[in-house]
């Protein structure tokens, strides 16, 4: 009988540290699971074929949105296509690239490879120098 309580108190033992030790191991550190698209089909912006791309993807209830929005009527120049995609309008599109957080921007050439993208709040002045980057890269110079 002693024997069995030993042997009893012993597993209870080891179960709670287990359980102690368990709770002691790190956590998985945070990955950022934000999707931004790699390529956007142009049979979606038929308006902009040829033409380099600067798309903002919102939501009509996003502050931050609507002042990106704003500037993308600043950088507006032929050769450079751009567009608002609202979930609330167009949840189809958002779907489609897998958005799930904006403002989503992206910069995409004319084949619609995104050379650039933005999470989040972006000045005219960092989309302006992204896309001179992205012209100089691409060998097309200013627009």
């Amino acid at each position: 009988m002693d024997k069995a309580i030993l042997v009893f108190g012993s597993v209870a033992i080891a179960g709670i540290l287990s359980m102690i030790l368990s709770r002691r191991r790190a956590a998985a550190p945070p990955t950022n699971t934000l999707h931004v698209p790699e390529q956007l089909e142009l049979d979606d912006f038929p308006e902009a074929r040829g033409d380099w791309l600067v798309v903002v993807f919102s939501s009509a209830k996003c502050e931050i949105c609507a002042g990106i929005v704003a500037e993308l009527e600043r950088i507006a120049r032929p050769g450079l296509f751009t567009r608002e995609i609202e979930v609330e309008r167009d949840h189809a599109l958002h779907d489609r690239y897998r958005i799930d957080a904006v403002p989503t921007t992206v910069i995409a050439d004319p084949d619609g490879r995104v050379r650039k993208s933005f999470l989040g709040p972006v000045d005219r002045e960092r989309m302006e120098n992204s896309l001179a980057e992205a012209f100089a890269a691409d060998g097309s110079g200013d627009l």
